[in-house]
């Protein structure tokens, strides 16, 4: 198993099928759920170029509704090819989300509010660039969700203040009016100030998402606790020759 992309490192003769090949090594794949099925390809290529050295796949980040579609058709698929599956793991929010203390290292921001007394997960982003009316009815569905919008928009900040969001990070180096801040404090949501536009922001911010920062030690915990459920243990072992 190679961290990152298992074509990474072609250039220096290191990419995970090199690696394994060269070194006559067992690999286990992990392979990121895809609607598309593309990764599916990429697991076929792989058994094509490993052969009995691929001990199987783990198929990670499965939504729910993916699940059921993975057990009928894809793993069946799989297994008339030889590819075992090792396991399915789920998509879980907390592991997608983003801690405040995250977005403020990501985003090297300022935090305009006191620090809220529970934590803070986002786990989606809503953009400041639609009219008040259109918007709000996102606002309304925007539970997890943080409103990224410059600072010329009190009157969007305002109104999702007023509905079930996490945080507002404001963008272009501009503080909000106090009456944001104030109403703000009020709800407990955190407003984060960040010296970039929006799009740079959301950007920035969709680059970390899903990814388990090894300083979030509940997001740890939480991706150990997944994988100890769901991996077939007894398969992977005995693939291994433990």
């Amino acid at each position: 198993m190679v961290g990152g992309s298992i074509y990474e490192g072609a250039f220096l003769g290191l990419s995970g099928f090199q690696v394994a090949q060269n070194w006559d090594v067992p690999a286990l794949l992990i392979a990121v759920y895809d609607e598309s099925l593309r990764s599916l390809d990429l697991v076929l290529d792989a058994w094509y170029r490993l052969g009995d050295r691929l001990l199987g796949v783990v198929v990670n980040k499965v939504p729910a509704h993916g699940r059921q579609v993975l057990l009928e058709e894809v793993v069946p698929f799989m297994e008339r090819k030889g590819v075992k599956t090792l396991g399915i793991i789920a998509q879980d929010s907390k592991l997608q989300a983003l801690s405040l203390e995250e977005i403020l290292g990501i985003t090297g921001g300022e935090l305009l509010t006191t620090s809220p007394a529970g934590e803070v997960r986002v786990e989606g982003f809503l953009l400041g660039s639609m009219g008040l009316e259109a918007a709000v009815p996102y606002f309304r569905k925007g539970r997890g969700k943080a409103l990224i919008a410059p600072a010329d928009r009190a009157d969007l900040m305002l109104a999702a203040l007023e509905c079930p969001i996490s945080a507002i990070i404001v963008t272009e180096g501009l503080s909000p009016s106090e009456s944001v801040i104030h109403r703000a404090e009020e709800k407990g949501v955190p407003v984060v100030l960040v010296d970039m536009d929006t799009l740079s922001a959301v950007e920035l911010l969709d680059a970390k998402w899903g990814i388990v920062a090894l300083s979030g030690k509940g997001k740890v915990a939480r991706a150990v606790e997944l994988v100890k459920a769901s991996l077939d243990w007894e398969a992977l072992l005995g693939a291994l020759g433990v």
